[in-house]
């Protein structure tokens, strides 16, 4: 008998194809061309390729390579950005120093926590 994965789950195949268009959308966001893009991963072109199309998947040395250069790999993989680089961070501090700034401005009263989870949902949203 063998197990079913919850129909509200995506498939191998979606997770795939939302991978590849994370990765491409990096890729159009540093100004890359798929040649220098793949090299950065240790792959050719047509392994990035296959990768953007959702045909298959980075591995995790390949992430690995690809954060060493600075991309957010855990973005690429789960579609959560991480603070794991400087320029994620300068770029959460911007956002939670924006939300701040406009809890003051509306004379609103919030918790710490609160600041810091309006700051991350703004942060996440701009990184997708």
């Amino acid at each position: 008998m063998s197990r079913q994965p919850p129909t509200d789950q995506p498939t191998a195949k979606e997770h795939r194809a939302a991978i590849g268009e994370r990765l491409r959308r990096v890729r159009e966001q540093e100004g890359e061309s798929q040649v220098r893009f793949a090299a950065r991963l240790g792959v050719r072109k047509l392994a990035l390729l296959t990768y953007e199309r959702g045909g298959t998947s980075p591995g995790a040395d390949r992430l690995g390579l690809l954060a060493q250069t600075g991309v957010d790999a855990s973005y690429v993989a789960f579609g959560s950005p991480s603070l794991a680089t400087p320029q994620a961070r300068a770029r959460f501090a911007s956002a939670l120093e924006r939300v701040r700034s406009d809890a003051a401005g509306a004379a609103t009263q919030l918790s710490e926590v609160d600041l810091v989870e309006a700051a991350w949902r703004m942060f996440c949203e701009a990184a997708g």
